[in-house]
């Protein structure tokens, strides 16, 4: 939400309060730190510096570690990778649960977790929570704990102190909320009694001196997250024994100077692949980390997750500040070697050493006295010796080969033994063994690392009990997706995160007390365990976490919820859990019935209160509250039993809370996060969901961890599934999605990993990015459609970016719809015609409809260009197929009454031309004749080459063209010779704007970004270059431009989907004699590493480029006569040294060019709230004609305020598949023609600086077929002048003729198309996070050239006009007359009816408004989309008057939406009660097989018109959901005309 000025200066008011108090306490306080640190330095413990020189000085430049945003694809055993969970929020179930993810997985960089709190606006503060100033951190100490929650990094104090300092002394524990990315400088300073650390995965940095002086802490486990320590963060621990830093593979690390000094107890170190030290003078981070710390000995464990050689430039590089003369091993991922003696060096852990036969594959070593036997015939590995296995954090054990053939023992191994004298398992020892099933634990094993059992999915029960097991490590069991009990010993201490996330863990024995396991489950990171469906059977009884008993009921406390759950009362004076007296939300279920005196006395904490139950229930259950319960009743109260979750939509729970229904029509809302769904409290009651028909949509994130959710009943009526609708539903066994859906958004089904069966309706268009990510069980997928409407589905968009929908696409696949034929269409044909099967094709592919053929007729060029138009994917801008052609060049010169086989030819040899696909040969229209013929003749099929063809001809001509590759656009060639030509011409005045098709349909990763723009004087200009996998393409492209210099190079962030191909580019250039002339960068911190930007910018000055590494808002630029200005990022958000992956993408450079009138905006990957942040900033400084998308067109970016901040004509996706298929649909409603390099191949924009767009695509496909707006709409072709025609009976020779009345004003446009009107209300509260207007996802079309303007009735003796494509014989032809000659319907263009076209809800108010005479409204028709220059205005603000339309919601009336034909019926019906007809005749729909599909305020109208024969229906269905043609509507207005009779 919006932060207001008023917001604004109140918090800016409160910071300088708060700073003025806190600089008059300030002396005193920095006076008794040095005081304390005095008595420090003699005790032993030597701070190098005073506290006031700590921290960041202002020439000392900060390098955090960069968060890579590529797959998980490096490791060949992460599939997939372990991410970052969800925390629990509001008392929700938590996502972290063993019981699987969150779906909201941080994923590869490019998506974060958008369910965070909103950015901006003032902190809501509960009851004993303080706000941390200048961030958005609240704090709380109780009972010892120290607990941190809100978003991103908290303030930095190096020279002053934490708020919570003055009470420091009593912290005991430290608890660090998720979504909280970097502790600052000292935050926990002198915390000497601290013993217990909670870290969340969020956390991605430790400040200098964080934890400095913690004496007391003895253990501490730092997340793989955290990629940087600074300086002194540990310094001054003197208890120190356990020191674990966790390694993520992806991720780079880094270290700062004396972060152990002082550290006398340490004795057992783990640490990631750390490959930077940040020294400050001669200090190492083990600088005063003395002798004799057991770390230095032989009883000290040391393990480094990098290789040996990286390990020894830590500890044995200059500095490193490792004690002299000391002894100590390391075990790396190598192999380990002693410090000080290379000859120690142990050899490779995966190498084979069979002491008898070196080269036995079955045998070898992996540990120093640990060897591995496999046994392929019972396909047993058996791990037998003493001591401990050795690690592979980034390396492979010995026994997997990679091959996945029976040689890959990992692939193939069922049993596993662990023989006695084991201690410990290693990191990632049997991770993907996918067959395995059973495992032998042994009595001396105390410690399993991270990883080792991940991705066993086939492990369905495992007992551990036989072994003394104290630790297990992080991401122990992620992704057994049927791993259901586990047996724990009672000596199991730790448990490290997400240890259970991905599996199916309902069970679990231990072999403890109840209260032993609350401990454990309470302890450190084991937030797997707290889960309220985990059945745990204790040695004194069973125990679900968090229940609780109090009388005759159960309650849970999660996260300041508390839950009242079964029958009965709250008994007097109640004494709860500790946890319970901090409530602030209370659930109260209907089972409870009266809550004894003081029974809430003590919540003062208590805020809301959810009743499930009506307000007669409420009012009642209130009588029944004793006294002392003031809390209880001062709380707000929300009835959460009904309500609205749209703007027509509405939903009820069951009084038992297991049935959830949606009714009402149009769009669901969507939230934000599950939090802010309104059943949120119902979610694990919910065992079935019914959704009325009517509803179009389900909202995102609406039933989110719906984790009993069994029954989905969902309505033909639907439309749309959002983004996570379903996501960790992990009851549903099978989905069944019903016709009329066209699109399954992103991760609608994530993580709904038992899902067996989905049944997809033929109706779909899309399904988007890891729709079904996570859902291994799928076995079956049931298709409604053939397979080669399946086949062109998955072409497309049903995408597999970052194989997230592998498990739907590796499914076996039925595929149940038959193949349309022609004979069950067309009434004239039975099959068995010659021509049947070309028929069958056409028909199958939607490429001819209607209901008669007539094969015998005459084939006519609207036939021809008809089929094409439709392969071309219909595209929006063109009026129609005759538009299409004549503007495309297809139909000059052809007549088109009739057809010749030669005419035919040289139309697909045009369009073959058009596709980019032929070239045509011939000077004059006889001779690309004869070619043509040539070329075609195999298609020919015998037809005489110059007499006119029939329609069953043409038929076999058309399908024999259709199914040859010239019929596929692929304009590849033609786009490279644009450009090229404009670089060899040094410009052309014109500026090329190029979004290359990167696609590499074999590798995981999404393409990234690459464009690359030629400026008007021939300067050319890359904005990044994609990822590493697309090299190949990024350099072909360079190849074929020939291009040999670039003039600029832009990186907007490090990200490797955006800088992974530079130097590539840079090594292609210079390798070829050419050259970079500028580098232009943010400055943002990155560290070294190959094809980083640390990397990119060495090569560049290794090649005398010219450097700006501080691009920040406020630059400009001038090539070309384009002005560039430079709109982000800010110097401070280049500088603050954030590195979470959701803010990396934020500092991306965001660019305008402004070439005369014309803007093009591109940026990188900046999320929905950076968007926000830069609307706040720049306002209308965004508006750009064209822009690209950000973040790849994703979800996450590309919000409802950007777009009307920007309001593009054009927008440019940069991706491997459509992006957002929501967006792309909701694109025309907005007037923006949407384009997708992964769907469209290479996109080029070519602009004037006069707003003149070209835009050219690779490929022809839909995403524009709804589209009305005249970008892509080439010029009308000069046409030679006609002969003059003599006057004729049938048209006289009069130029006042009423039949053409002068058409009304129309308000004067630019070159190009008005930007879209927006709502008035856009401030509303609610905000979709789609980028979709509220009122639904009806496909608009704004008016054509040609459609009425005129609402004058023409004098009835006017002769009707004659139609070319309306024949005598058609069924349609006396309606067509009949509404001709009453001037309800025009023809759309000269001579043109177009009797398949649609009609709009504009245009069908206009036809009643003339069938009612043309009456005066009001003139104010109470739309905000309807203004009175509008030409339809004047006839909607009458229909409104007159009762006879409504709006949609919104206070909209949608005027270029489609009607359909339940519209249709209700407009007629209430039009007969306005001419005073008979309503009251009603006809049955039961007969109707879709008659379940009629809105339930459309059954009266639908009815009647049926009973009055105005609707007939079709083949025994009514469609209400279709739209009506033309023609269909011009025979219902004559059966409606005829009931005024």
């Amino acid at each position: 939400m919006r932060r207001t000025r008023t917001q604004f200066w109140r918090r800016t008011v409160s910071t300088l309060l708060a700073l003025l108090l806190a600089m008059q306490a300030l002396p005193a306080a920095l006076a008794a730190d040095a005081a304390e640190e005095t008595e420090e330095i003699a005790a032993g413990t030597t701070p190098e510096t005073t506290p006031e020189e700590e921290g960041t000085e202002s020439g000392e430049p900060q390098e955090p570690a960069d968060a890579p945003e590529d797959m998980p694809g490096n490791d060949p055993l992460d599939d997939p990778e372990d991410t970052p969970q969800e925390p629990a929020e509001d008392g929700l179930p938590s996502s972290g649960t063993p019981n699987g993810s969150t779906g909201m997985e941080a994923e590869d960089g490019n998506e974060e977790n958008e369910a965070g709190p909103e950015d901006g606006g003032a902190a809501v503060i509960e009851e004993g929570w303080n706000q941390e100033e200048g961030t958005d951190i609240q704090w709380k100490l109780e009972n010892g704990t120290l607990t941190l929650r809100g978003t991103g990094a908290t303030g930095e104090y190096p020279k002053t102190l934490p708020p919570w300092n003055d009470q420091i002394a009593s912290v005991t524990s430290v608890v660090i909320g998720e979504n909280i990315t970097a502790l600052g400088a000292r935050v926990f300073i002198n915390a000497k009694k601290l013993t217990s650390i909670t870290l969340p995965e969020s956390l991605t940095a430790i400040g200098d001196g964080a934890f400095r002086n913690c004496a007391s802490l003895e253990a501490v486990t730092i997340p793989g997250s955290v990629t940087t320590l600074g300086r002194v963060s540990f310094l001054g621990c003197s208890s120190l024994k356990t020191f674990t830093w966790e390694n993520d593979p992806s991720k780079t690390y880094e270290i700062g100077d004396q972060v152990f000094s002082g550290n006398t107890a340490l004795a057992e170190m783990r640490l990631p692949a750390v490959t930077k030290v940040n020294l400050r003078g001669t200090n190492g981070p083990f600088t005063n980390c003395t002798a004799e710390a057991p770390l230095w000995t032989k009883d000290g464990t040391i393990t480094f997750a990098g290789t040996m050689e990286q390990c020894k430039a830590l500890f044995e590089g200059e500095n490193a500040g490792v004690p002299a003369d000391v002894g100590f091993r390391v075990t790396c991922s190598d192999g380990s070697y002693t410090f000080g003696d290379p000859g120690a060096e142990e050899p490779d852990p995966g190498e084979n050493h069979d002491p008898v036969n070196p080269n036995n594959p079955y045998t070898g070593y992996v540990g120093d006295d640990i060897t591995w036997t496999y046994d392929p015939d019972t396909k047993t590995l058996t791990l037998e010796g003493t001591g401990e296995t050795y690690t592979y954090p980034s390396s492979i054990p010995p026994w997997y080969n990679k091959k996945g053939d029976e040689s890959d023992f990992q692939v193939n191994l069922t049993n596993v033994v662990i023989g006695e004298g084991i201690t410990k398992l290693g990191d990632r020892l049997f991770i993907n063994a996918k067959k395995l099933t059973d495992v032998t634990f042994p009595s001396t094993l105390t410690e399993i690392a991270q990883k080792t059992f991940m991705n066993c999915t086939s492990l369905v029960a495992l007992d551990m009990s036989a072994a003394p097991l104290e630790i297990l490590g992080g991401n122990m069991f992620n992704g057994c997706s049927k791993l259901e009990s586990v047996t724990f010993p009672n000596t199991l201490a730790a448990l490290g995160s997400s240890s259970f996330a991905k599996t199916n863990l309902a069970e679990i024995t231990y072999k403890g007390t109840i209260d032993q396991y609350k401990a454990l489950a309470d302890s450190g990171r084991a937030d797997d365990l707290k889960n309220d469906t985990i059945l745990v059977h204790c040695t004194d009884g069973n125990y679900i976490y968090g229940k609780n008993v109090i009388g005759e009921l159960t309650y849970t406390v999660i996260n300041g919820v508390m839950t009242l759950s079964g029958t009965g009362a709250v008994p007097a004076g109640a004494s709860w859990v500790r946890e319970a007296y901090g409530v602030h939300t209370l659930v109260l279920r209907s089972g409870v019935t009266e809550v004894g005196e003081n029974a809430f006395r003590d919540f003062g904490s208590l805020k809301e209160v959810y009743y499930v139950g009506d307000e007669t229930a409420w009012e009642a259950f209130r009588e029944r509250i004793q006294a002392g319960n003031d809390p209880l009743l001062a709380a707000a109260v929300t009835l959460a039993v009904s309500g609205d979750c749209g703007e027509a939509a509405a939903w009820s729970l069951s009084e038992d809370e297991t049935v959830l229904t949606i009714s009402g029509s149009g769009p669901m809302a969507d939230y934000r996060s599950a939090k802010e769904a309104p059943w949120r409290y119902s979610a694990d009651a919910v065992t079935t969901l019914r959704v009325e028909s009517g509803v179009t949509t389900l909202g995102d994130y609406a039933f989110q961890n719906f984790r009993n959710l069994t029954d989905v009943r969902l309505p033909a009526s639907l439309e749309r599934v959002g983004t996570y609708t379903f996501t960790g539903c992990y009851a549903l066994t099978e989905i069944h999605i019903p016709e009329g859906v066209r699109i399954i958004a992103a991760k609608a089904f994530s993580d709904a990993k038992n899902l067996k069966a989905v049944y997809l309706p033929a109706s779909l268009e899309a399904v988007d990015m890891k729709a079904f990510n996570y859902d291994t069980a799928i076995k079956d997928v049931y298709y409604a459609g053939t397979q080669r409407q399946w086949d062109r589905l998955c072409q497309v968009r049903l995408t597999n970016s970052g194989k997230g929908n592998a498990n739907l696409l590796n499914a076996a696949l039925h595929c149940t719809g038959t193949p349309a034929k022609a004979s069950a269409v067309f009434d004239d044909v039975t099959g068995g015609e010659p021509y049947a099967d070309a028929l069958d094709y056409l028909v199958e592919d939607g490429y001819l409809t209607g209901s008669r053929f007539n094969g015998d007729g005459a084939a006519d060029l609207d036939m021809a260009l008809e089929v094409l138009y439709r392969r071309a994917g219909e595209p929006g801008p063109y009026s129609g197929a005759a538009d299409w052609g004549k503007r495309a060049g297809l139909a000059a010169g052809i007549a088109g009454e009739s057809l010749t086989a030669g005419e035919l030819c040289l139309v697909l040899a045009r369009t073959a031309a058009y596709n980019g696909q032929h070239t045509l040969t011939g000077e004059t229209a006889e001779e690309q004749t004869a070619a043509a013929l040539t070329w075609a003749e195999a298609w020919l099929d015998g037809a005489a080459t110059g007499a006119a063809l029939t329609r069953a001809q043409a038929a076999v001509i058309l399908a024999a063209y259709l199914q040859d590759s010239a019929a596929k656009a692929d304009r590849h060639d033609q786009i490279i010779a644009s450009v090229r030509a404009a670089l060899e011409a040094g410009g052309d005045g014109r500026m090329y704007i190029l979004a290359p098709d990167l696609t590499e349909t074999t590798k995981a990763a999404k393409t990234g970004d690459c464009t690359l723009i030629v400026f008007p004087n021939g300067e050319t200009m890359m904005i990044d270059s994609g990822v590493s996998n697309s090299e190949e393409n990024v350099l072909r492209m360079v190849r074929e431009l020939g291009l040999k210099d670039l003039d600029y190079f832009v990186l907007t962030h490090p990200h490797t989907d955006h800088a992974g191909n530079a130097l590539a580019v840079g090594n292609a250039l210079y390798g070829s004699g050419g050259s970079i002339g500028t580098y232009y960068y943010s400055g943002y911190p990155a560290p070294d590493g190959k094809k980083t930007e640390s990397a990119i910018a060495e090569f560049m000055e290794s090649k005398g480029v010219a450097m700006d590494r501080e691009v920040h808002a406020g630059q400009q630029w001038t090539i070309g006569g384009v002005t560039v200005d430079v709109l982000g990022p800010t110097e401070e958000e280049v500088n603050s040294g954030n590195t979470a992956d959701e803010f990396v993408n934020n500092v991306s450079i965001l660019l305008k060019m402004t070439y005369g009138s014309s803007t093009y905006l591109t940026g990188g990957d900046l999320y929905i709230s950076q968007e926000q942040v830069i609307i706040e900033r720049l306002g209308d400084t965004l508006q750009a004609d064209v822009m690209k998308a950000n973040h790849h067109g994703l979800y996450t970016s590309n919000s409802w305020e950007w777009l009307e901040a920007v309001s593009p004509l054009v927008m440019v996706t940069e991706n491997d598949d459509v992006g957002s298929s929501v967006m792309a649909e909701a694109a025309p409603d907005l007037g923006i023609a949407y384009y997708s390099a992964g769907v469209d191949g290479d996109v080029l924009i070519v602009m004037d600086d006069a707003r003149q767009y070209e835009v050219v695509t690779q490929y022809d496909t839909d995403l524009r077929r709804d589209y009305r707006g005249e970008i892509g709409l080439p010029p009308l072709p000069d046409e030679p002048d006609e002969p003059d025609t003599p006057d004729t009976p049938d048209e006289p020779d009069t130029p006042d003729t009423p039949d053409t009345p002068d058409t009304p004003d129309t308000p004067d446009t630019p070159d190009m198309p008005d930007r879209p009107d927006w709502p008035d209300d856009f401030d509303d509260d609610y905000r979709p996070v789609s980028p979709v207007k509220p009122g639904g996802t009806q496909k608009p079309q704004p008016e054509q050239p040609g459609q009425p303007e005129q609402p004058e009735q023409p004098e009835p003796e006017t002769p009707a006009p004659v139609y070319t494509d309306v024949a005598e014989h058609q069924w349609f032809a006396p309606a067509v007359s009949f509404v001709t000659e009453r001037n309800l319907m025009v023809g759309t263009a000269p001579g043109q009816f177009e009797p398949e076209g649609r009609m709009t809800r504009a245009m069908m108010a206009t036809v009643l408004h003339r069938l009612a005479g043309t009456p005066a409204g009001s003139g104010a028709a109470g739309f905000i989309d309807v203004t009175a220059e509008r030409w339809f205005a004047d006839a909607v603000s009458w229909a409104a008057d007159s009762g006879v339309v409504a709006g949609v919601g919104g206070g909209r009336f949608d005027p270029d939406g489609l009607v359909t034909r339940e519209q249709m019926a209700v407009m007629l019906y209430r039009m007969a009660a306005y001419l005073g007809l008979d309503t009251a005749v009603q006809g049955g729909l039961s007969g109707f097989s879709d008659s379940g599909e009629v809105s339930s305020w459309a059954e009266a109208a639908l009815a009647w018109a049926v009973g009055a024969d105005i609707l007939q229906g079709e083949d025994g269905r009514l469609m209400p959901q279709g739209t009506a043609s033309r023609a269909e509507i011009a025979a219902v207005l004559m059966r409606f005309d005829a009931l005024k009779k």
